[in-house]
């Protein structure tokens, strides 16, 4: 058992499976003291998404409400469309209790999938009529898998971005950083943020205030059928959308792609030093049922995600605004 399973291990027998940030931040650096990776120097907050992070793109667990998260409920996802006979992948509260009792009742039907970088993955093999009772005896239903139909609602993320509150423009006379796409020593493209020198005329990007606390997040854009620039505020009580604004820059710089196998069945997002959004990430571990795993030996270190069939890449593609280079093996 690794430490994300502990983790989600710990927050399921907890009272209501929940737990405060600042007790789930001083779990995660439990565990990394534990793991020998703590590091007196990071943020405290780096500890609770290095650990906690991966639970909430999988879907195990969800805030409950302002500074608090909890357990999902078990939830059994049905993966193989219409067959009789197939699979589906359990997420939500665990335990070694649930675990034994299910292996009486289905044997050899359940496995455990571990995986280095998340908690492992629980499979259901077998027909979906038992899919059925096993979700009955977790006091749930047997529900589709999500992934694809979740990465097919989704807008492009510069559609997104405009649909967040319209905001004034950064007032020059403040201290900003601007979010850039730059190319380091070697191929990769990162996304970084640099000062913004005094009288610099405004143009489209992502800015922040430096110091005002908490910081004030402005994207400026200009509309297709406007010539002015407008500003939509990033709201800090939704951190995701400053992840949709940075990656609607990234897409607009045009220095990154996706890379498909469509032998392999895999699709890799480029490591940016910035998070996918959390809906986006969540759709495409939905529809792998894994954490993606880390590749570097692509020109570009990027984030590697199994079982994605062509259809899903396009859906990817769309929402993210970036090519693709499809290889064959």
């Amino acid at each position: 058992m690794n430490s994300y399973d502990l983790l989600l291990h710990w927050l399921s027998a907890r009272p209501g499976g929940e737990a405060s940030t600042p007790v789930v931040t001083d779990a995660c650096i439990a565990l990394a003291q534990r793991d020998g990776v703590w590091r007196a120097e990071a943020r405290q907050s780096d500890w609770r998404y290095y650990f906690f992070d991966a639970l909430h793109r999988l879907g195990h667990v969800e805030p409950a409400g302002r500074g608090k998260w909890a357990v999902v409920p078990p939830v059994l996802l049905w993966v193989s469309g219409p067959s009789r006979t197939g699979e589906a992948h359990l997420y939500g509260a665990r335990s070694e209790t649930l675990w034994e009792g299910l292996q009486k009742d289905f044997g050899p039907q359940l496995g455990a999938i571990s995986q280095s970088n998340g908690p492992a993955l629980w499979k259901f093999v077998g027909p979906r009529s038992e899919a059925h009772t096993l979700a009955q005896i977790l006091h749930s239903k047997l529900h589709e898998e999500r992934g694809e139909a979740l990465l097919a609602s989704l807008p492009t993320l510069e559609n997104a971005v405009r649909h967040f509150r319209t905001w004034s423009l950064p007032d020059p006379r403040e201290h900003w950083e601007v979010f850039q796409v730059q190319r380091s020593p070697g191929p990769r493209v990162l996304g970084v943020w640099v000062n913004l020198p005094g009288g610099q005329p405004m143009i489209s990007g992502v800015y922040r205030t430096v110091r005002r606390q908490p910081p004030v997040w402005v994207h400026v854009s200009q509309d297709p059928d406007d010539s002015r620039l407008h500003a939509r505020l990033l709201d800090d009580r939704s951190p995701d959308q400053s992840l949709v604004a940075r990656w609607v820059e990234l897409a607009r710089s045009g220095q990154i792609h996706l890379t498909y196998d469509a032998t392999a069945r895999t699709l890799a997002v480029p490591e940016v030093n910035v998070p996918l959004p959390i809906l986006v990430d969540r759709a495409l571990r939905l529809a792998s049922g894994l954490c993606p795993d880390i590749n570097t030996d692509l020109p570009q270190r990027s984030r590697v995600f199994t079982h994605i069939t062509p259809k899903r890449a396009r859906q990817a593609r769309r929402v993210l605004g970036l090519r693709v280079e499809t290889s064959h093996g």
